[in-house]
């Protein structure tokens, strides 16, 4: 009798675990999900960030100088100052996906392509705005 109810034990709780295994990947995809979405808002609110203060920077003209705090994502796989663009391509989603803004000025420069909050120095030299960080 004991190893009766012991074996109707053990075939209701493996019944159980079956039913239970699925939400639990449900739920680790959710979640790598929203890791994922999280990098892509922070790299928006950073692009913004820097886009905001180099606007201010060229506005106020020749010698105009400003440094911020900027906050980058997870994730990044690489940065570009390039004309009149500021690029960051990171990987989300098991994609690779880029977050840019487009100037009417030319910008120069480096950006950090490493996660963790970095201080950003711009500069505005000739009317284009030069970009660069210091660790």
């Amino acid at each position: 009798m004991k190893s009766q109810a012991a074996l109707e034990y053990m075939l209701v709780l493996s019944l159980a675990l079956l039913f239970i295994i699925p939400f639990f990947l449900l739920a680790q995809n959710s979640v790598r999900d929203l890791d994922s979405n999280i990098n892509l808002i922070e790299s928006k609110e950073t692009i913004e960030k820097l886009s905001d203060g180099a606007k201010l920077v060229y506005a106020q003209g020749e010698d105009a100088k400003m440094s911020l705090y900027v906050k980058f994502p997870k994730n990044i796989i690489s940065t570009h100052v390039v004309q009149q663009m500021l690029i960051i391509n990171i990987g989300a989603n098991s994609m690779n996906n880029s977050i840019f803004e487009v100037f009417d000025f030319n910008v120069t420069g480096t950006l950090p392509d490493t996660y963790g909050t970095h201080k950003i120095i711009l500069i505005n030299i000739n009317n284009t705005v030069n970009i660069s960080y210091i660790n």
